[in-house]
């Protein structure tokens, strides 16, 4: 394996534009959309080669400076980062020859990262060792997130459903009708009053959501829905994004109306571009929300958190804040 250069960035978004649409690069890495949520200077990424100098493994960070400490978190909007693995014969590898080759490239990915006081790192959904982790000093905990294989029809979806989400559908297109929309203000409005009741805090600016609502837009890699009702009242928003094999809830909120997150659940279906193979839910551990995901039939799936913070001051500040790791 090579070690890091000032190069890597440049090599890495080189690489990016030549895989996608050739091999798999989940939205949330590539280069334009850490571009989005990151800015230009606050990412890098960690790149591991083969011995002929082919890119094999990529972990790209969002990183910020403050009081001369260095963090490296997650960016807003993004749920899943790295690490990725791209080995030329691994369809038809054996595991043990993949359980190596992987430890190998993750441990020389995690050895390029800087030294940060503070560390929080979300993993690709299908991460199934975080040893190379652990062996480095890093601490993990396991979520959950939830997935529809879209490749199914419609109708085998719906016969998945719990049956009072079904009820729910049923009796929420009695009063309400979900259509796209064009404007924030309402999802904005709607997650403010959520982080508020839940006594946390929101974690991005209404600029910083109509600026990935419009890249969205101009990119068509996703769309935003509202559940409203015969007043026009918008009771729930989700924003959606896609690349070109899986979607993701970026942002979901919902008001009184208790049976509108059941409804835009199951109509978002007809939103998505047919070449889609997952729709993923991204997870949640607030119990109502966790519950009405799994009423959708979907498929839990794990992933990791991994977190260091080297500064004591810094992990108490953390859990003040409630931040999501302290």
């Amino acid at each position: 394996m090579l070690n890091n250069t000032n190069s890597f960035k440049d090599k890495y978004i080189q690489f990016a534009n030549q895989a996608i649409g050739k091999q798999y690069l989940p939205l949330q890495i590539q280069p334009a959309w850490l571009n989005l949520v990151c800015g230009n200077d606050q990412w890098d990424v960690c790149l591991s080669f083969d011995k002929e100098g082919t890119i094999v493994g990529v972990m790209p960070y969002f990183f910020q400076k403050k009081w001369g400490l260095m963090l490296i978190k997650m960016p807003p909007f993004t749920d899943y980062l790295g690490p990725c693995f791209f080995f030329k014969d691994d369809a038809t590898m054996k595991k043990t020859r993949r359980y190596s080759l992987q430890k190998q490239v993750l441990t020389d990915l995690i050895a390029q990262l800087p030294s940060s006081t503070y560390f929080f790192y979300q993993c690709q959904v299908g991460l199934n060792d975080w040893l190379p982790f652990k062996w480095a000093g890093y601490q993990q905990t396991t979520y959950y997130t939830y997935e529809i294989d879209l490749f199914q029809p419609k109708e085998d979806i719906w016969s998945q459903l719990r049956r009072n989400t079904k009820r729910n559908i049923k009796a929420a297109e009695q009063n309400l009708m979900i259509e796209p929309s064009e404007e924030v203000n309402e999802l904005f409005q709607l997650c403010a009053d959520t982080a508020r009741k839940q006594k946390r805090a929101l974690g991005f600016t209404k600029s910083e959501l109509e600026k990935l609502h419009q890249w969205l837009m101009l990119e068509k890699r996703g769309i935003l829905l509202h559940a409203v009702d015969s007043k026009q009242s918008v009771q729930a928003a989700l924003l959606l994004a896609w690349d070109n094999q899986k979607a993701y809830t970026l942002l979901s909120a919902s008001g009184t109306n208790v049976l509108a997150p059941s409804l835009l659940n199951w109509y978002l279906l007809d939103y998505l571009p047919n070449e889609l193979r997952y729709l993923d839910f991204c997870g949640s551990i607030i119990p109502d929300v966790e519950h009405a995901t799994i009423g959708m039939g979907a498929t839990r799936k794990p992933y990791y958190k991994i977190f260091r913070s080297s500064n004591l001051f810094w992990h108490i500040l953390a859990r003040l804040a409630k931040t999501e790791y302290a």
